[in-house]
């Protein structure tokens, strides 16, 4: 692990006891907020342990709505960190009409082993609800972001550039007690379109009871152009038990 990931990883645990207190203290004014927690351990002929939190708060008021989420994740394989990145993302949606609405968004993230010690993307765009009840939502969205990152090899490597964004939502409600979701991403730079990140996601979540639920992602994260000496695509799955701060 570099000092600068390991920097960046001790900001981020600090950012996310903030945002636990600030989400327990919101309880009662009308954020949703949720605590999710991974662990997956091994031993006998290879030792191995990853750990996953993430933070996420919601909130919608008239047309507007705010969320916010912080994820970390680390792991070991036989004393060797396997795993260590985390990401912060913000955004705000303004709803025009029933089906349709603006957004500003920010992601900040890293990632050891990818030799990304940070990545910044923050932007405005437009969404269109294609589907749009109580038990379904399929979205697309459009727009323009700015994305500023730098990567450390041998040496450190900054480059930044203005990215198209394309994206695709569904979420689909099984049951009172059961949903599932599936998103998709494309944000290639604007001067060379051969130059992209993809981001994938599909999740299923099932209550327990009124506070505790179980959580199933599978990720892809595909990176076109990646830092030297690091794969294209990075795919995880991951389960977490997830706590219900506030309703």
């Amino acid at each position: 692990m570099n000092s600068t990931g390991s920097h960046s990883f001790t900001r981020l645990a600090i950012s996310l006891i903030f945002v636990f207190a600030l989400a327990v203290r919101a309880e009662d004014t009308g954020w949703q907020s949720k605590a999710a927690l991974g662990l997956n351990a091994a031993a006998g002929n290879s030792e191995s342990i990853l750990v996953n939190v993430e933070l996420s708060t919601a909130r919608t008021v008239d047309e507007n709505s705010y969320k916010c989420s912080l994820l970390l994740a680390r792991g070991e394989a036989d004393k060797t960190v396997s795993e260590e990145n985390g990401k912060l993302s913000a955004r705000y949606d303004r709803a025009v009409s029933e089906m349709a609405y603006l957004y500003l968004r920010g992601d900040v993230d890293f990632d050891t082993i990818a030799n990304i010690d940070y990545r910044i993307i923050a932007g405005p765009g437009a969404g269109y609800s294609l589907i749009k009840n109580e038990t379904h939502e399929l979205s697309i969205e459009a727009g323009l972001s700015y994305r500023t990152e730098r990567i450390t090899t041998d040496v450190a490597v900054t480059d930044d550039a203005v990215v198209i964004r394309l994206a695709q939502s569904y979420a689909r409600k099984l049951s009172d007690n059961a949903k599932l979701w599936q998103t998709i991403e494309f944000m290639p730079d604007s001067d060379n379109l051969d130059a992209f990140l993809l981001n994938a996601e599909v999740g299923i979540e099932a209550t327990v009871n009124d506070n505790l639920s179980l959580r199933v992602t599978a990720q892809d994260r595909y990176n076109s152009a990646p830092p030297e000496e690091t794969k294209e695509n990075d795919i995880s799955v991951k389960a977490s038990l997830v706590y219900n701060i506030g309703k």
